[in-house]
């Protein structure tokens, strides 16, 4: 099955200041694999986002595109630290657009490492995974 189409497969990860300051108990995000016409739409989707005549219009961008490759959070809290449910209008009430912004950019980036990774990993086991040539026969004096 294409990595893109199963629906288990996922990346974790987090905001670069939440981590650095969060550590651990940093919010997790979660990306699913794409396709090319969905990560064509992202790239889109971005640059109607960037032309948008108001900001209203650009953030509602920006969480279309989100709407395509994320499928879930741990860990993130509004102001009064209670748990924010999975609904992608509710990022505006938790998120500086700086952070909207990242988190676009950090999804895509996520999941395009995660699966050099996996290409690099299966390409080490198949070439690792060759039986070496046999020896020679031994020279019978």
């Amino acid at each position: 099955m294409p990595i893109a189409c199963d629906p288990e497969r996922r990346v974790a990860f987090s905001l670069t200041l939440d981590k650095a300051e969060q550590g651990e108990s940093a919010p997790i995000f979660y990306a699913r694999f794409i396709t090319c016409r969905q990560r064509m739409r992202m790239v889109e989707l971005n640059r109607e986002a960037i032309d948008a005549d108001s900001d209203a219009d650009g953030q509602a961008k920006v969480l279309e595109a989100l709407s395509i490759i994320l499928t879930g959070w741990e860990k993130l809290v509004d102001q009064d630290n209670r748990p924010v449910p999975f609904e992608m209008d509710r990022l505006l009430d938790v998120l500086t657009d700086i952070e909207l912004w990242e988190l676009f950019m950090a999804s895509m980036a996520a999941v395009r490492m995660e699966e050099r990774e996996l290409k690099k990993s299966a390409s080490q086991s198949l070439s690792g995974s060759a039986e070496s040539a046999e020896d020679a026969a031994p020279d019978i004096a």
